[in-house]
C-alpha cells in the first residue's frame, strides 16, 4: 500500500462525511501526489464559478455509500454537491488538449456522479466543468463514444470561468509536472 492509499482509506482525516447526518466537508481537502497548488486553487475558483452561475452553494462532501455488495459502505468525493436542488459537479483545471489516461480521469469523474446519483436514488443534475475549451472538447464533440456517453447519461459539460493569471499558473503547473515526468527540470 502507498503512502497516497494510507492517507485516503475511510475512517482517516480524509474519509468520508455521512450523507445521511447532513454534513459537507472543506474544499481542498483532497490532493494527489501530481496535483499543484495552483491546480487546486483553480478547481475551487472553478467550483466557485459554478455556484455563481447556478446560484446554488456546492459542498465537497465525503459520502459515504451503503451497498448491498460492500456491506462496510464505500466513500466517494464529489467536488461540488447540492443536495436540494439535486446537484452534482467535477472540475477540471487541465489546460489544453487531454493525453493519454486524461481522457479515463474525466470519464471516471463521471462515472462517479451516476454512481452516487444511483445510490441516491433520484435524478441529479451532473455537469462536468472544465477550466478551457480544448480539454471541455473531446468530451462534448459528438464524435467520440464519450461524448455520446455524457450525453446519454446526462452529463453535462461547461466551461467554467478562470481568472487569466491562475490560468497561468495551472498551465506553469503542468509544464513543471510533465518534464517531472520525463526526469528533467
Amino acid at each position: 500500500m502507498t503512502e497516497y492509499d494510507e492517507k485516503h482509506q475511510p475512517g482517516t482525516s480524509q474519509g468520508a462525511v455521512n450523507r445521511k447526518a447532513g454534513s459537507g466537508g472543506t474544499r481542498g481537502q483532497r490532493s494527489h501526489p501530481s496535483a499543484s497548488d495552483a491546480q487546486r486553487e483553480a478547481e475551487e475558483v472553478l467550483v466557485k464559478d459554478t455556484e455563481t452561475q447556478l446560484q446554488e452553494e456546492l459542498r465537497n462532501p465525503g459520502i459515504h455509500l451503503e451497498r448491498e455488495f460492500a456491506p462496510k459502505g464505500v466513500d466517494a468525493r464529489i467536488d461540488g454537491y447540492c443536495h436540494e436542488p439535486p446537484i452534482m459537479c467535477e472540475v477540471w483545471a487541465h489546460q489544453g488538449k487531454p493525453k493519454g489516461s486524461q481522457y479515463s480521469k474525466v470519464m471516471a469523474d463521471a462515472l462517479k456522479m451516476l454512481f452516487v446519483e444511483r445510490d441516491q436514488d433520484r435524478d441529479f443534475r451532473k455537469i462536468l466543468v472544465f477550466a478551457h475549451e480544448d480539454a471541455r472538447r473531446p468530451f462534448q464533440d459528438g464524435k467520440s463514444w464519450r461524448a455520446e456517453c455524457l450525453k446519454l447519461f446526462g452529463v453535462r459539460c461547461e466551461i467554467g470561468c478562470l481568472p487569466p493569471h491562475l490560468r497561468t499558473r495551472v498551465t506553469n503547473a503542468q509544464v513543471s509536472q510533465g518534464n517531472a515526468m520525463r526526469g528533467s527540470d
